[in-house]
């Protein structure tokens, strides 16, 4: 007889927070045409922008906007509600939305892996998308060993990860995070997303690590 206990404790260490807040209020007239024009495209009718099926905002500062300062105050309450009740962090440090931009996308767009370097957490708010869209996550420590034929994929064996693409909803996680879109297969996708970084008092006094950075004037 086998001496594994049958009903183990399995623990995941070092999860990676990635975390939804749904938008409860539906885009107004004046955040549409704003960001209609930062894209310079209507958001209803994307198809292929100068025969390109994907197409982002020449604006790098698009929740600057006035139009959109109901959208930035969803955004940085999220960013609060990471910071200091998902991750804990102390109120010392402050965070900030530094850059944002409009990305458009149609059928056969897509992004590669990237990562968002300069920046603590980063965030995408799906302003217009499908039930068939989504992001994908890849593992930061993608490379091993060995690699196998999994029954079924989890948490812990997966080296890649798909999350809905949700109309209304935004996604905040951590800026070191490989994320891309895999083709797509809609109409119409259009998202904004943003960096972040921090101000005011970071590190602890008892590793002789602290670190204080003013408040930055945004452009």
């Amino acid at each position: 007889m086998s001496s594994v206990n049958i009903s183990p404790e399995i623990n995941g260490l070092f999860p990676i927070p990635i975390v939804r807040y749904n938008y409860i209020d539906k885009l107004n007239d004046m955040e549409i045409k704003c960001i209609n024009k930062e894209l310079d495209i209507d958001i209803n009718n994307v198809n292929h922008y100068n025969n390109q099926n994907s197409h982002g905002s020449v604006n790098n500062y698009v929740l600057d906007k006035p139009e959109l300062k109901n959208i930035k105050e969803f955004c940085t309450d999220a960013i609060h509600h990471f910071a200091y009740a998902v991750l804990d962090i102390t109120s010392k440090t402050k965070f900030y939305i530094t850059q944002s931009w409009l990305n458009a996308s149609t059928f056969g767009g897509g992004l590669r892996s990237h990562t968002h370097p300069n920046s603590i957490f980063s965030g995408v708010f799906y302003v217009k998308s499908s039930e068939e869209d989504k992001i994908m996550f890849t593992h930061p420590y993608s490379q091993m060993s060995s690699t196998f034929e999994y029954a079924e994929f989890n948490p812990f064996n997966s080296m890649s990860w798909w999350v809905p693409a949700t109309q209304g909803s935004l996604l905040l996680f951590p800026s070191y995070l490989p994320h891309g879109v895999p083709e797509i297969f809609s109409e119409t996708r259009v998202s904004l997303a943003f960096n972040t970084f921090w101000y005011g008092e970071a590190g602890r006094t008892d590793f002789r690590e602290i670190l204080y950075l003013p408040e930055v004037k945004q452009f």
